[in-house]
């Protein structure tokens, strides 16, 4: 699962989400909203200076390091269930 706009004052935390829905928690990405403010308003990259832009570098570092070393990719939970 991976998570989008986690923030770290929010009352639920990772291990709560990962009992709540059975499946493992594998990336969360914060809740940046100056990066993202810059980007839509300023038309500028994500750049890896904030938050959310480490956050998704490293998500990004993992995924392709996984597929480099030849791991099989996690196979998905039974059901696909979408959280608004």
């Amino acid at each position: 699962m991976l998570v989008n706009r986690m923030d770290r004052r929010d009352d639920i935390s990772v291990a709560d989400m990962e009992k709540l829905f059975g499946v493992p928690v594998h990336a969360s990405l914060p809740n940046d909203y100056f990066s993202l403010h810059r980007v839509v308003t300023l038309g500028q990259p994500l750049g890896a200076d904030g938050d959310l832009g480490k956050a998704i570098e490293g998500l990004v570092v993992r995924m392709t390091g996984a597929i480099a070393a030849g791991k099989k990719p996690v196979a998905p939970a039974r059901e696909t269930r979408v959280v608004a």
